[in-house]
This record gives structure tokens, sequence and C-alpha cells, in this order.
């Protein structure tokens, strides 16, 4: 996950929604198991950061991007199932 999101990055430094989903998924990356946060604001303007959440059994894999770098850990799937809060499969 974290290699494809390197590649990512370098070609798209702050990538949206869609290019995340689009670069997670080509790299093998159920669909179903994933979440992405939005890359814009209510307001339209660009969020300063975005977010995937893969679920792997008990697990979350989170990635974070800000400023064309990538962070990712490992977190546990939250009571509802999910890695986000919310409903955010988008």
């Amino acid at each position: 996950m974290e290699s494809a999101l390197t590649d990512l990055v370098a070609s798209s430094p702050q990538p949206s929604r869609d290019q995340l989903r689009d670069a997670l998924v080509s790299a093998g990356v159920p669909a179903d198991a994933l979440e992405v946060s939005a890359s814009t604001t209510p307001t339209g303007l660009e969020a300063d950061a975005i977010q995937a959440g893969v679920r792997t059994g008990t697990r979350c894999l989170m990635a974070y991007i800000r400023d064309g770098n990538v962070s990712s850990v490992v977190l546990p799937v939250l009571a509802s199932g999910t890695c986000f809060i919310g409903d955010d499969r988008g």
C-alpha cells in the first residue's frame, strides 16, 4: 500500500479521493475493504490532507498523505467494523 501511494504522490503530491482510490485498487486492495476521506472541504477547497483505511481482519492499515508525504500505521478496526468513524467509503 505504501509503495503504491509513494508512486502516486510522486506524480500528484496532493491526490484527489478518486486518484487515491484508483491507485490502491490498482495495487490490489479490494474496493469493499477501502475507505478514503474527502479530498475537498464542504466549501469546495482542497483538503490539507487525505487518508485511506484498508480493513484486514481485525486491523486497519491507515495511510495519510500531506504535502506529498506518505505515512502509515496499523490500528484496530472500530466496533462498527470500519476504519473511519462514520460512513466515508467514497
